[in-house]
């Protein structure tokens, strides 16, 4: 059970509640949470959907980093949510196991090892090697090495406030 309660959207500011209103799906228990915070619920919404919608990062490679990340925060709740973004970028079911499992296998690629050793650093060391970040820089460009990097951070930090605060699993989003 989440450690402060769930927001009813009769209970939410104007803004937030239009924000949650406009979605085509049901509101997620992390925005019913984090709806407390009404000054910041806004960037914190329109950030991740910059990441998920107007990237140029390769989906595939997000979405490893994002299942990399969950794994390393032992948050359950943002794996199971992107399962099917990673489906959706092309990955099967064993390869998100092998990201799980920190991606030593067959069938993952080169360039996907390369995402799942710079996100362990980046979660793991805050600053990932130089042969880290040598390995995503052979494959993608200074907006794409942001843009992996960002959503590194960011789904750290919604994992980090999933965990914190007992964010109860819910039904997948897609």
């Amino acid at each position: 059970m989440a450690r402060i309660p769930y927001l009813n959207l009769d209970q939410m500011p104007e803004k937030t509640r239009k924000m949650l209103d406009r979605s085509p799906r049901p509101p997620l228990n992390i925005q019913l949470v984090l709806a407390h915070a009404e000054d910041s619920i806004r960037h914190y919404a329109r950030f991740g959907n910059s990441l998920l919608t107007q990237a140029k990062l390769n989906p595939r490679f997000r979405e490893i980093a994002i299942l990399r990340v969950a794994t390393l925060c032992n948050c359950e709740y943002e794996w199971t949510q992107h399962i099917p973004f990673g489906k959706n970028a092309g990955l099967t079911g064993e390869q998100m196991d092998a990201v799980k499992k920190g991606g030593d296998s067959k069938l993952l690629t080169e360039r996907d090892i390369a995402v799942i050793r710079y996100t362990d650093e980046v979660v793991k060391k805050v600053k990932a090697s130089d042969e880290a970040f040598a390995g995503i820089q052979s494959f993608l460009d200074p907006r794409e090495i942001a843009e992996l990097t960002l959503s590194i951070c960011y789904w750290e930090m919604v994992a980090k406030c999933i965990e914190s605060l007992g964010v109860d699993m819910q039904p997948s989003v897609l």
